[in-house]
């Protein structure tokens, strides 16, 4: 089951309207401001109605409109909300600008006075691989520049991330908080992260995950979590996920069991598992968590998703279970629009209410015509990952038409560079695996590059 870049989204769409059409947006710097086909379209406008059920009418709420250089990098965006009265005005400007190729600032200003105010910016710097070193978040207090978070990277020889550090402003200056190291490396896949926190001026462990691989593929078998004891200086096992896969390599099941204190020992307690179905254009799949009432994995929700010939998402369906009566009840429903290219042109989002599904708000998507100015190379294409949606981890599966160098990437909806390694793959069907542990809920992109093939795909995370 493949998916376009844009196109799978999950429930929590109802309260990320903004998030969504930003996951758009930045699809489009993705395809804009790297090698790109000559007929990859820009975005050149969103706008997202809420449905008034006084009126029956879906009515305007926001709507963005984005601005390109002639090498198609995006430069600036407009931000505008809608008042009944006043019509559609703008709010927000979001100021981007590069460094050769590579962005290194992105600025959100206030307009709605008629004057820029400054509001919010990020800086970026890359070393001379270009690879993403610092991160950095600042919010407009005061007529000055207050830090929010730096993130910092760290390589080994190998371009191998193994060192990502969260730096929080205190008192004029950056302090240490947390930081992520990548260990033991099976190929440029890390099967060992720790996780560590900046306490009383030393870096003190927290957790940790051993990644348990195939030995035929970079697929999780397992993922095994510790807790390190503050008490004995030690770590112990706190649970693992299992993960099962049907006879296509498709993603089966994973399960997620704690373990638990008993007289005279522990014993695993599965605590949640996902089951996941596939059958023609539908994929099905069953989320179960444990019943503390009676010590058993019952259901919880099911989404079903259907796809066209193309691998576009047509509709989502979720529904949750209901104990009681033990029945599947809907919940939320999504359907999708595309034009002749396969861009996205209109989403709808309906709720379930009172016995019926209503409305609950759309988004529209308009595009530029052909980029001009940019050199062609091969079109880009969409991965393989499973489970999408994901919790903890997810292989990247693609297929490359000759071997060579690679560049694997993982971007957040603000361009931050959130996983990265450069690595030599062969030629026919290779895997990645990507480690979710520390990400937020939400859409992260997957981009892998070669000087031949360019691969893009949108996932979420739970």
């Amino acid at each position: 089951m493949k998916a376009s870049i844009i196109y799978l989204l999950t429930k929590k769409l109802k309260h990320m309207k903004t998030l969504f059409k930003t996951c758009i947006a930045f699809a489009a710097i993705i395809f804009a401001t790297q090698s790109s086909t000559a007929s990859v379209k820009q975005l050149i406008g969103d706008r997202t109605n809420n449905w008034n059920t006084g009126t029956s009418f879906f009515e305007g709420y926001d709507s963005t409109t984005y601005e390109y250089d002639g090498s198609g990098k995006i430069t600036l965006s407009h931000g505008f909300v809608y008042n009944s009265v006043t019509g559609w005005k703008e709010t927000s400007q979001i100021v981007y600008t590069y460094s050769g190729s590579l962005l290194a600032n992105k600025t959100t200003y206030n307009v709605s006075s008629g004057t820029q105010v400054n509001t919010y910016k990020v800086d970026y710097t890359y070393n001379g691989n270009n690879l993403l070193i610092t991160d950095a978040r600042w919010l407009w207090v005061s007529n000055a520049w207050l830090g929010v978070n730096r993130y910092t990277s760290a390589y080994d020889a190998q371009q191998r991330l193994i060192t990502y550090t969260t730096e929080s402003w205190v008192s004029g200056n950056w302090k240490n908080l947390r930081r992520e190291q990548y260990a033991t490396f099976t190929g440029n896949t890390p099967t060992l992260v720790t996780k560590q926190n900046w306490v009383s001026n030393l870096w003190v462990n927290a957790y940790q995950y051993n990644h348990i691989l195939y030995s035929s593929s970079i697929k999780d078998s397992a993922v095994h979590q510790y807790n390190w004891s503050t008490v004995s200086s030690n770590w112990y096992a706190f649970g693992y996920t299992i993960f099962t896969y049907n006879v296509n390599g498709d993603m089966a099941s994973q399960e997620f069991f704690e373990w638990v204190d008993i007289i005279g020992g522990t014993l695993p307690w599965a605590q949640w598992r996902y089951d996941y179905s596939y059958t023609s254009n539908v994929l099905t799949y069953v989320y179960k968590q444990l019943a503390v009432n009676n010590g058993s994995l019952d259901p919880n929700q099911r989404t079903t998703f259907t796809l066209d010939a193309n691998n576009h998402w047509l509709t989502e369906v979720v529904e949750n279970y209901n104990l009681s009566t033990s029945a599947w009840e809907n919940y939320e429903k999504q359907f999708f629009n595309y034009d002749i290219d396969g861009d996205l042109r209109h989403h709808i989002l309906q709720n379930w209410t009172a016995g019926n599904w209503i409305n609950y708000n759309e988004d529209y998507y308009w595009y530029s015509s052909t980029l001009s100015g940019i050199e062609e190379v091969t079109e880009t294409k969409p991965l393989k990952v499973f489970p999408n949606p994901f919790t903890q981890t997810a292989t990247v599966e693609f297929n490359l038409k000759v071997s060579a160098e690679a560049k694997i990437q993982v971007f957040d909806l603000n361009g931050r560079i959130v996983q990265q390694t450069e690595t030599f793959l062969n030629e026919g069907n290779n895997q990645w695996s990507l480690d979710g542990a520390e990400l937020n809920t939400g859409f992260y992109f997957i981009r892998v590059e070669t000087t031949k093939e360019k691969f893009v795909q949108k996932v979420s995370k739970f």
